[in-house]
């Protein structure tokens, strides 16, 4: 198993909007299927043209989701909060259970601190108990809870506030 991080490229676009619609992992990211191809490349000219972060996960040369690190670049909250990165994941729901979502939290880490991150944050769907056991192993610790937060189908879900402090 040959596992590979490089930054999302254009020809990589049309493979990620296909992970994100898969019914599986749409559940539970932040967009409401179906995700248009246009929404991904308007979300990928964002992320270049903002100096935001975001890999490509590869197994074995073959495109099987991403990873993203954001920040704040305005400049009156970067004074304050500008240690802080939010981190995003989203794999191919046939890679689950093979450890590539913690190869991938642990590279874009060595990445966050190379750039002099202190901190990273995420908000989970407290019922994806998938995420919240792969977040806890890469030591993430449960911040806060907010309370019907997202609305699945016709239920309204809480979300957790996850965090882990990566400075030195």
């Amino acid at each position: 198993m040959n596992i590979t991080f490089s930054l999302v490229k254009w020809q990589d676009l049309k493979r990620l909007n296909e992970i994100a619609n898969q019914p599986d992992v749409a559940r539970f990211i932040s967009l409401t299927p179906p995700i248009l191809l246009k929404s991904t490349i308007a979300w990928y000219k964002h992320v270049k043209a903002s100096g935001m972060y975001w890999w490509v996960v590869k197994l074995d040369g073959k495109v099987v989701g991403s990873v993203n690190l954001l920040h704040t670049r305005r400049s009156q909250r970067k004074r304050k909060m500008g240690h802080i990165a939010t981190l995003g994941i989203a794999l191919d729901s046939n890679c689950w259970g093979q450890g590539i979502g913690l190869l991938a939290i642990k590279y874009v880490e060595r990445f966050a601190r190379k750039k002099g991150f202190k901190r990273f944050d995420l908000e989970v769907i407290k019922a994806n108990k998938r995420a919240l056991s792969l977040y806890k192993k890469a030591g993430f610790k449960v911040e806060g809870e907010l309370k019907n937060h997202v609305l699945l189908g016709k239920k309204y879900h809480s979300s957790l506030v996850m965090a882990k402090w990566i400075g030195r």
